[in-house]
């Protein structure tokens, strides 16, 4: 029986971008992209399987992560070029042989999916500022409001004191990012003075607390803090 061909939707050609730019996604991160009645969540399970069987989707099991991710192919980029949204970025080729997910560059699409359910969409992500940009130190990702920085850091583990000393003088240095969000479950560690950061620029949360408060989570650094909700769009929750 001939196959039925697809006809692609916004919805697609936007799942097709946020994958071209992170290398790959989880499953569960196309998930948080989708609605989130029950009908559309298994409209999700189907569609998926219909890109992934229709070739715009290669599929990958992460024994690493125990998990499935989800890689652009070319005629999924083909529909980027077309519409200019393949960000000037190749077609993201990995070994089969090496597994490339990780646990780190997970969170750090989570953290940049939750921040664009809260309006904050202009991300640029660490693939286009390491293969596009080529910049030197690159933070996880470059959020944009208003025309304004904000470099965002996320670190699933803690490291020395030393590498953070180095890493806010990095930011320090550096006034063109006008914030500095710092994300890390280690965040009370951070809550302290003595590691040299800028309290005016710099702000540490918990990744446990951003991704279940969203726009309640507190921004917090050894001086004040402040609530997300203050800096969304208007209307957003």
């Amino acid at each position: 029986m001939q196959q039925h061909q697809i006809v692609l939707t916004d919805r697609d050609i936007e799942l097709f971008q946020l994958i071209h730019e992170e290398w790959y996604l989880a499953y569960s991160h196309i998930k948080m992209v989708w609605p989130k009645d029950e009908e559309a969540v298994k409209a999700c399970y189907l569609r998926v399987t219909g890109l992934v069987d229709q070739g715009y989707l290669k599929q990958h099991y992460s024994k690493r992560m125990n998990l499935h991710v989800y890689f652009l192919t070319q005629p999924a980029l083909d529909e980027l070029c077309k519409r200019k949204l393949d960000s000037g970025l190749p077609l993201y080729k990995f070994d089969s042989n090496f597994d490339p997910v990780t646990a780190h560059d997970l969170c750090v699409i989570t953290v940049r999916i939750t921040f664009q359910s809260l309006g904050l969409k202009n991300w640029t992500s660490q693939r286009i500022l390491k293969e596009k940009e080529r910049l030197f130190h690159m933070p996880d990702g470059i959020l944009t409001i208003k025309n304004l920085k904000i470099a965002v850091e996320y670190d699933g583990y803690l490291q020395s004191m030393k590498t953070y000393i180095r890493l806010f003088d990095f930011y320090r240095q550096r006034p063109d990012y006008c914030l500095v969000f710092f994300i890390t479950d280690w965040n009370e560690w951070f809550l302290q003075d003595g590691l040299g950061y800028d309290y005016k620029r710099v702000w540490i949360t918990s990744y446990t607390n951003f991704v279940a408060m969203r726009e309640k989570t507190r921004f917090e650094n050894y001086k004040a803090g402040f609530e997300l909700s203050r800096i969304l769009p208007k209307g957003v929750s």
